[in-house]
């Protein structure tokens, strides 16, 4: 089974995923390091939320998946269509360009330098990758791995409690966050 077919499996088990609110990672982030809205990409954005909360403060959103299960409902909860959505992996979709932010997510990613050279790659110079994952994973790419990785200048280093009451995420409640700039 293929990483895109274990995932559409995934995502119908359920009629939505995830909670539906846009992740506290994100908004404190943004928020916290003053982020201005520009062109941004969400790396494996799942139902939408994040990908659609920055599109509403103004942000050029693109945003992959590699469930089309998951990229269909984003699409029917983008009621603007204001979002370009793309069904695909990391390692294989067809993004154009560089953009201001760089979102990923709670990503399943090999810890690579290759992962990390192609998430850099999306990074427009002076733009912001920022990488959130569960405190303590340790079996994939983490946010760790991210800044010793990253050629640019981690900027945000820090956990955040976060409550999350519905959705398969709603077990865990601290997060890693890392943001780097390029320079």
């Amino acid at each position: 089974m293929s990483i895109a077919e274990e995932w559409d499996e995934r995502y119908r088990q359920f009629d939505r995923m995830w909670s539906g609110n846009p992740n506290s990672a994100l908004l404190h982030a943004v928020a916290s390091l003053g982020l201005r809205p520009g062109f941004a990409v969400d790396v494996g954005c799942g139902e939408g939320a994040d990908a659609l909360w920055l599109s509403d403060a103004g942000w050029h959103v693109t945003a992959f998946d590699p469930s089309s299960v998951a990229i269909t409902r984003a699409r029917a909860a983008d009621a603007k269509g204001a979002v370009t959505w793309l069904v695909g992996r990391l390692e294989d979709v067809d993004v154009e360009g560089t953009f201001d932010l760089v979102t990923v997510m709670y990503p399943v990613l090999d810890a690579t330098d290759d992962t990390v050279s192609r998430l850099w790659s999306l990074v427009a110079p002076g733009g912001v990758l920022l990488f959130v994952h569960h405190e303590g994973c340790s079996d994939i790419l983490t946010p760790e791995d991210v800044a010793k990785m990253s050629p640019g200048r981690v900027i945000l280093n820090e956990t955040h409690e976060k409550d999350v009451t519905h959705g398969a995420g709603a077990h865990h409640h601290t997060d890693h966050i890392i943001a780097v700039r390029a320079e």
